[in-house]
Order: structure tokens, then sequence, then C-alpha cells
């Protein structure tokens, strides 16, 4: 007999069955709740802390023209970024906005204010609409690349989005770049920092992994005469390889609601509500597209992901996700405009089956 659908009675995140159909629960909790039971680990963020410390006084004394470049999405974490690097640490920083042809226009607004409220420098960086356009089809549509959660988005744009900065960082002359990513969103892309061995073996499995994907896309946009967009993947995982990639949010308790009303009292944020009335996790259209696509397929989305994440931390609870998934904004027809926008249709974009 196969069991029904269990959630984490701490995380809720969906647990997964076996091969004969049952739970694979242990006391009502996912098995990586049960384990930090077990582990009841502490973090001493006091010793975080003086980490970062110690990085940013490495980043004034290389003396660059600017000391940190910080990429601007417009969103909470990145804006708290900026805050802290510009107010709490006086390090002299320029902002970055990415222009992907796929951003809500609160990204620019609300980056050029806050940049402006902080009094430091901004720029955007447009990239061309109709390689973007080819691009972001070329990840949502080819089935080899196709993930049920439609995740693959994600892993090649966030690293383009890095490259992009980096290299932007070099020509500006700037020190380092820091970035609001959170440790899941670290974690995933194999730079959470950690002292014992496994660290290091997610970090190499990590890799492994993103060298095969990138074969496989190269691979397959050479099969598709698509090599007019190849230099969107050039030096992706290459230009990585920077000495100074800072996420600040690593080294502290990360508290999204704390957060938000600090900078909505300090300097007057207004969250993006194209995702939830309540909280932001995206300022980008297709971040919406790819909560669309996994629900249709009846998979966890990363934004839930993210939240079991969260709760399991301690960094919301329980009751502020429920709080925030309830107040979520569901618009098919918004959806609708962000395929008409990629030229595709939904029946591309959907899940194929097993490969």
């Amino acid at each position: 007999m196969i069991e029904c659908e269990v959630k984490c009675k701490k995380c809720l995140k969906q647990i997964p069955v076996d091969s004969e159909g049952k739970s694979m629960a242990k006391n009502g909790l996912c098995l990586e709740c049960y384990n930090d039971e077990l582990k009841a680990q502490s973090i001493d963020w006091m010793e975080k802390e003086q980490e970062l410390q110690e990085k940013i006084e490495e980043v004034r004394r290389a003396k660059g023209t600017f000391d940190g470049l910080v990429m601007l999405s417009g969103g909470k974490d990145s804006i708290y970024v900026a805050y802290i690097l510009s107010k709490v640490y006086k390090l002299n920083i320029v902002g970055l906005t990415i222009d992907n042809g796929f951003e809500y226009q609160s990204t620019f607004d609300n980056s050029y204010d806050i940049a402006k409220k902080l009094g430091i420098s901004h720029f955007i960086y447009r990239l061309p609409f109709e390689d973007m356009r080819e691009y972001y089809n070329f990840l949502l549509t080819e089935d080899t690349l196709k993930l049920q959660d439609c995740s693959q988005l994600c892993f090649f744009c966030g690293r383009l989005l890095k490259t992009i900065s980096i290299k932007v960082a070099k020509m500006l002359n700037v020190t380092a770049v820091f970035s609001g990513h959170t440790l899941e969103q670290i974690r995933a892309l194999g730079d959470e920092e950690g002292k014992d061995k496994s660290f290091d073996i997610r970090r190499r499995y990590i890799q492994n992994y993103s060298v095969q994907n990138y074969k496989k896309a190269l691979d397959l946009l050479k099969e598709k005469s698509k090599e007019s967009i190849s230099y969107l993947f050039d030096d992706n995982l290459e230009t990585l390889n920077f000495d100074r990639f800072i996420y600040p949010l690593q080294y502290f308790e990360y508290k999204p609601i704390e957060i938000v009303e600090l900078l909505s009292k300090e300097l007057g944020w207004v969250a993006d509500t194209h995702f939830t009335k309540k909280y932001i996790s995206s300022g980008c259209k297709l971040g919406k597209l790819m909560e669309y696509i996994a629900t249709k397929n009846g998979s966890t989305t990363y934004v839930e992901r993210e939240f079991s994440d969260q709760i399991r931390r301690g960094s919301l609870s329980k009751e502020d996700v429920i709080k925030i998934i309830e107040s979520r904004v569901d618009d098919e027809g918004e959806i609708q405009e962000i395929i008409d926008l990629l030229s595709t249709s939904k029946e591309k974009l959907f899940w194929v089956g097993e490969k």
C-alpha cells in the first residue's frame, strides 16, 4: 500500500517514499531535520562575524578603485548587503544591476533608489535581448537539459550573472565582489565554507556536476547550430575561481523578516509583490515561470526548498512561511505574457518524462 504524501512536521519539506511506496519520514521529520536534531550543532556567530571582518580588512588593504562591487537585484538580500558594507563597514562600493531582459521594473527602480540613498555608484549592465531570449529558450525547451523542477535555469543563469559581475569588477579595478546569496543558494553553488571534509566533498561533487552540465550544454549548442549564444556559457566556470567573491550573509544569523523591517525603516525599501504580498524571493520574471513549471510537474519549487531550509535553520518560523505561502500571487495571464516574451509555448516548457 502506497502511503499518502507527507510533509516534514518541522520544515514542511515534502518527504519522499521508498521503492515500496512507504514514507521515509523519521519521527515525522525529513532526513535533514532528523540529522540536524541528532547532531545538535551550534554555530559560533561571533567567530563567523570575525571571519567576515578579517576578509573586509583584506579588502581595505588591497586599495582598489572601489573596495567592492555588490550584485544589486533590488531584492532585500542584495540591498541589505549593500547597506551593511557601506553603512556599517564603511567600504567604498559600487552597485551592479544586470538587465537580462526578463526583470521586473522594480529590479531597476529599487536598485537605483537604494543606491542613491546609500550614496554609492550604480551601473546597469544590459545584455542583448534577442540573445537572452534565445539563451533562456534553449535552457527551458531542450529536453536533454530539462529538470522536473526547472532548476536548470538558475543553475546556468546564476553562474552567468556571477561571471559578468566578476568581469566588470576586474575592468573597474574593484577589489572584491559581494553577493546577497543566502546559505542555501551558496550551498547549491558549491561555495559554502566549512572546516570539515564534508564541505570539500560537496564542493568537488558540485564542481564535477557543473563541468558535466556545461559540456552537455555546449555540445547541444553545436548540435543545434546555436553557437551564436555560446559566449553566454564561456568562462562561466573558470571565471568563478575569483579569489575575492564574498557572500556576507553566511556570516550572520539570517533573519529575513528583520531584514525587511530594517530596510523599510532605514531606506524606505518596498518589496516586489509579483510573487507574494509579504515576501520577495526573486525579482526575475523567469523565477515566476520556474515556480509555475515546477508546480505543474508536481515538483517541489526552489522557493519551497529554500523556505524549508530556512525553517530548519531558524531563519523563519513555520507560521511565517505559511503566511507567506498563503499570500502567494498567482496570475495565469502574467505567466502567459512571460511565455509570449520568450516566443515559446507551454507545451515546449513542460516536463517531457524520465530521461
